[in-house]
């Protein structure tokens, strides 16, 4: 990644649970800011990006829902981020990236996940699938490591493939607000911070 002090900040409207255990890690992504909490809420106008979190294994409440779609009303470009995917014991609930996409495409927008959860043999988040490049991110190791899937993986990942390339999503289409992005979000693995930040950085340009 680039050095943080050759890039820009952004201003965050960061809508998040009050005791969020990722918080921190949001706060340490390079292209951020600002980060104005909902909390102050007469302020959320005046920032470059929206940023809901969800925590898998809290869920959505009624409040979520609001928030959202307030959000929404000010056309800013929104990023929602997919967290709590990782299970903590034994006997906790494994919740898994694509349920949850389906949970925010019905009760709060259809969005544009650009990046599949690909699992480890103790059934934990590993690494990623790029649909737009047909990529396999690999964080089993301290390195991300990108390589060419298989055919297996091509051919389980044939309709979510299929799908993505459909909904002809473009950068554009984030950075004016246009769509919705929803990525995983695991830090306690290292998926989803280089992500995350790709994403900011290309809003970053479009501010530029």
């Amino acid at each position: 990644m680039e050095n943080s002090s050759n890039r820009a900040l952004i201003s965050i409207a960061l809508f998040a649970p009050g005791n969020s255990r990722y918080r921190d890690a949001i706060g340490d992504l390079e292209a951020i800011g600002t980060i104005i909490d909902k909390s102050r809420p007469e302020l959320v106008g005046e920032v470059d990006l929206a940023i809901f979190l969800i925590e898998a294994d809290r869920g959505l409440s009624s409040e979520d829902i609001a928030d959202f779609h307030r959000l929404r009303e000010l056309q800013l470009p929104t990023l929602i981020l997919v967290a709590g995917l990782v299970s903590e014991t034994e006997s906790s609930d494994q919740w898994d990236f694509d349920d949850v996409v389906m949970l925010i495409n019905r009760v709060l927008e259809p969005s544009v996940a650009p990046f599949l959860v690909l699992h480890g043999d103790d059934g934990n988040p590993s690494g990623l699938f790029d649909l737009a490049n047909n990529k396999v991110v690999d964080y089993s190791s301290p390195y991300r490591k990108e390589s060419e899937p298989d055919e297996d993986l091509l051919s389980l990942t044939k309709d979510f493939r299929d799908e993505f390339q459909e909904n002809g999503y473009m950068d554009s289409d984030f950075v004016t607000g246009l769509r919705v992005v929803t990525l995983p979000f695991i830090p306690e693995r290292g998926v989803g911070l280089f992500e995350t930040d790709q994403l900011l950085t290309k809003l970053q340009q479009a501010l530029i």
